[in-house]
């Protein structure tokens, strides 16, 4: 009977925790204000796709720790070279989902200069578009590609101009905005709030 008391205490800490549907909506609707609190302008829907497809707009996963998928971190999935190079607070990176959306905006807008200042140099601009099968004058998919560390899956550009235009998050905003018409309150009724 001690060993199994002693197991469960030893295995409790590492069960992960299911994120209820009204935690997620809450989360999505903390996320959405964060980025728009940013005030990107047109960079704002690229953005909030790019950090739906990197981690699901998480910062943490469901055993309430920093969401890492290999090696980068948090929402935007900030790499860690990357946070090195720029002297990033990492813990910050870690732990504060406005320190990390707001550093991976600074990477796009980064990437983005780097493809304009690329453009300059058509031969390099040409040859990278080859290497990494670009079609035409597509510089937000060499944007996304370089956002994702020019990674060898092709997949990523295209998923985040799928996101671009479906935008996923606004069902569960819509969510939300329903049930506060109809008197619940993320899944109570006002009443009981």
């Amino acid at each position: 009977m001690t060993r199994l008391i002693l197991a469960l205490i030893l295995l409790l800490p590492s069960l992960a925790v299911a994120e209820s549907p009204a935690m997620k909506r809450e989360r999505i609707r903390y996320v959405n204000r964060l980025i728009e609190e940013m005030q990107l302008g047109e960079l704002e829907n690229t953005f909030k796709s790019i950090c739906w497809v990197e981690s699901l707009w998480r910062q943490y996963d469901d055993r309430r720790q920093c969401f890492v998928k290999n090696y980068d971190v948090g929402i935007s999935q900030l790499n860690a070279e990357t946070i090195r190079i720029h002297k990033w607070n990492t813990s910050k990176c870690f732990f504060n989902t406005r320190y990390n959306l707001e550093k991976g905006a600074e990477v796009l807008k980064e990437k983005i200069q780097w493809v304009s200042e690329i453009k300059k140099d058509q031969e390099r601009y040409a040859n990278l578009h080859r290497l990494y099968g670009v079609l035409g004058d597509d510089d937000l998919t060499l944007v996304l590609r370089a956002y994702n560390g020019f990674k060898v899956s092709r997949k990523y550009p295209e998923q985040v101009k799928r996101v671009m235009k479906s935008k996923p998050w606004r069902k569960y905003l819509r969510q939300i905005k329903d049930s506060k018409k109809n008197g619940f309150i993320y899944g109570r009724a006002k009443d009981a709030a």
